[in-house]
């Protein structure tokens, strides 16, 4: 099995949740032309789906488990294939 970017096994580390500031999801909006449609297959608490919903984009989000979002979907995007 290939861990990717991980010095110990997921028993260890946990879920690995960090979570971005809206801030970060307004800077971006603010230099980048997004898609209409976004996918966040790491969205955790959704501060930045929130952001771009409020902006008048189509949102989805998954996670490995859930933080709260309402409509996260569980899955684990590096096993499964997400469809939009």
């Amino acid at each position: 099995m290939i861990r990717i970017n991980s010095k110990c096994k997921r028993e260890e580390r946990g879920n690995d949740a960090y979570f971005t500031p809206p801030q970060a999801a307004k800077a971006l909006i603010a230099i980048e032309k997004l898609p209409q449609r976004i996918l966040d297959p790491c969205c955790g608490s959704g501060q930045i789906l929130d952001v771009l919903r409020k902006k008048g984009h189509t949102v989805r989000g998954s996670d490995i488990v859930d933080y709260g979002w309402p409509g996260t979907a569980i899955r684990d995007y590096l096993c499964t294939a997400a469809r939009f």
